[in-house]
């Protein structure tokens, strides 16, 4: 699992904020960011993170954001961890799966 950490005014900032609940959340479904790197979120920053992180051919990218909403920060079982387990088997989730799951707010 590749995961890029990015934020407004430091990628650093987002990953210490994510980096324990992150490992946590792969840790009980059998996996581990093998691949991590953080960014400012800037469009070009970004861009080069995830091209970096791609080549590794990881099973799946996540990215966190200190935007993102409060539910991918909490360590408490959310929507993140309904999506987590079929990202990992490769199965490629659709963005109306992905909304099915929203009440409320969206996650994607």
């Amino acid at each position: 699992v590749a995961v890029l950490y990015t934020d407004p005014l430091s990628g650093d900032r987002a990953r210490q904020l994510f980096e324990n609940i992150m490992r946590q959340r792969l840790e009980r479904l059998g996996a581990s960011a093998s691949f991590v790197l953080a960014a400012l979120e800037d469009e070009a920053a970004v861009a080069r993170s995830l091209q970096h992180l791609l080549r590794a051919k990881p099973t799946c990218v996540l990215v966190a954001s200190t935007t993102a909403p409060g539910c991918f920060r909490s360590a408490k079982p959310n929507v993140v961890d309904l999506i987590l387990p079929p990202m990992l088997a490769r199965y490629r989730v659709s963005g109306w799966e992905i909304a099915s799951l929203g009440h409320g707010g969206l996650l994607a």
